[in-house]
């Protein structure tokens, strides 16, 4: 790529500049792959015919050679592929299921639930994470105010198992030096399902208490340590099935050290 740019001949003004071109498929293609190896599972059968096509297709862009047009086109050509693949995969967060749901239900301020998650929802498209179990969790932010969150865990048919919402807990272990005063509220479709779901739903707290785009075996390797056997920050916890939403008999009991059950690493933002 370097040695096509610096032997790209002059743009004339009047076509478009190959230059810009090549360079902006190059940094679309390279996000659009590194999204979509996130949003399969680890070491699927599918995750690794993504990483086998791009193999492919760095060898089509070497045989360019020097001919910046050439790479430009091939670059466009995978993120197209990669664009198509994303489309498949990313499933649209229920927002319907979401709404019926929490609809009696209200925050401790008294603000109505449903209000609050999209609150957290309204950067689009929303970050992604696809479990080896078929679970999927997607989450976003506020505009302008990232540490207002919204995290959906849904299950393998894409249905609705919890909603959490998340208060300045976004980057708190870096900015408040390993102490937070955010909160966690987490609201299962079903009591049942608290015990499987907590673990998953602490380990994304911990990515977003560090960050995100974290390297737990390199260079945050003591963070990540650090974090794992620090305190929990304060979770609550409610079932959506309560026959009397917003009562105190509708909330249940989270355990102090829940087990870290995704690699942090699974998490990027």
């Amino acid at each position: 790529m370097c040695d096509a740019l610096h032997h790209a001949p002059p743009w004339d003004g009047h076509t478009e500049n190959p230059i810009t071109n090549a360079i902006s498929f190059w940094g679309h293609t390279q996000g659009n792959y590194e999204r979509l190896l996130r949003d399969l599972p680890m070491g699927s059968v599918a995750q690794q015919r993504v990483i086998a096509e791009q193999k492919a297709f760095l060898d089509r862009r070497d045989r360019c050679g020097k001919n910046i047009v050439c790479i430009g086109d091939v670059e466009q050509a995978r993120n197209e592929e990669l664009m198509a693949q994303r489309r498949k995969v990313e499933q649209p967060f229920p927002v319907e299921e979401m709404q019926r749901l929490t609809r009696a239900w209200k925050t401790p301020e008294g603000r109505p639930l449903y209000q609050r998650l999209l609150a957290g929802l309204a950067i689009y498209p929303l970050r992604q994470a696809t479990l080896d179990n078929g679970y999927q969790l997607q989450w976003g932010f506020q505009p302008h105010q990232a540490t207002v969150q919204t995290l959906g865990v849904l299950d393998p048919q894409g249905k609705i198992a919890a909603l959490v919402t998340a208060d300045d807990v976004y980057r708190a272990w870096r900015s408040e030096g390993g102490t937070y005063s955010g909160r966690l509220r987490i609201y299962v479709r079903s009591a049942g399902e608290l015990g499987k779901l907590l673990p998953v739903i602490y380990s994304w707290t911990l990515a977003d208490l560090l960050g995100f785009n974290l390297d737990c075996k390199g260079k945050d390797a003591e963070l990540c340590s650090q974090a794992k056997q620090a305190s929990r920050p304060p979770m609550e916890a409610y079932d959506l099935g309560c026959k009397h939403p917003n009562r105190p008999s509708c909330r249940l009991p989270v355990i102090e050290h829940p087990p870290v059950a995704v690699p942090l690493e699974r998490f990027s933002q």
